[in-house]
């Protein structure tokens, strides 16, 4: 069919040269907003005890490295005795080593009595890591009364379970933080869809407040049990 310049201006015909591109087709799918392995953590009581302080409420924001609450527990107590024996035992073996120094420049005592007092202090030395470590880890108070549950992320407290006063047991959930600039999205799609999706494609996310451009960063195979 051919067509002259004042038919195809009458017919609305718009002609462009031909050029090189690329098709795209929008996939849209529902989300749910999840927090990253970096973005969200649990805060869970160390040991068995009382709840004996809490610093802080749900939606209250928190530092990485913030005691949220503390648990008077035997285990703090018995870890912080410890400590202190082996700081008495470290303290010892420091003062009976200058001892044998001074003994052994004398020429009264022999050199193996010298060396055996350098073995108890390295000994000595080593148990005082070992202690400190072990209070570290578990968050021991200085009063060596109490353990200590601290945020390992900065965020918002998303859940509290924490209740002064309250009996629990190692391993009892009490807060839950989260990060909000560390979220991500699952979205469900169809498998044929998934086949036309890959990592770092483009991604938008809409939302009351408007949209925000996002990118795919991984695609996970699953089966939906319902269907």
């Amino acid at each position: 069919l051919e067509m002259d310049a004042a038919r195809i201006q009458a017919a609305g015909i718009v002609l462009a040269p031909v050029g090189s591109g690329s098709l795209s087709a929008e996939i849209v799918a529902q989300g749910t907003v999840v927090g990253t392995p970096r973005g969200e953590a649990v805060l869970a009581a160390r040991a068995d005890g009382v709840i004996t302080g809490v610093s802080l409420r749900l939606g209250d924001s928190v530092r990485a490295g913030q005691t949220v609450a503390l648990i008077e527990s035997r285990e703090a107590s018995a870890i912080a005795a410890e400590r202190a024996t082996a700081q008495a035992r470290l303290t010892a073996a420091r003062q009976a080593l200058a001892r044998e120094q001074r003994l052994f420049d004398a020429q009264i005592t022999a050199r193996q009595d010298l060396e055996a007092a350098q073995t108890v202090l390295a000994e000595a030395e080593a148990e005082a890591r070992r202690t400190s470590s072990a209070a570290a880890a578990a968050r021991v108070s200085r009063d060596g009364r109490s353990t200590g549950v601290v945020s390992p992320i900065s965020g918002r407290v998303t859940a509290s379970n924490a209740t002064l006063g309250a009996f629990v047991s190692a391993g009892t959930e009490l807060f839950r933080v989260a990060n909000a600039s560390e979220i991500q999205i699952q979205a469900s799609v169809s498998a044929d869809d998934a086949n036309r999706i890959a990592p770092g494609d483009r991604a938008s996310i809409s939302l009351p407040e408007g949209e925000v451009h996002a990118t795919v960063r991984s695609i996970t195979p699953g089966v939906d049990a319902q269907s």
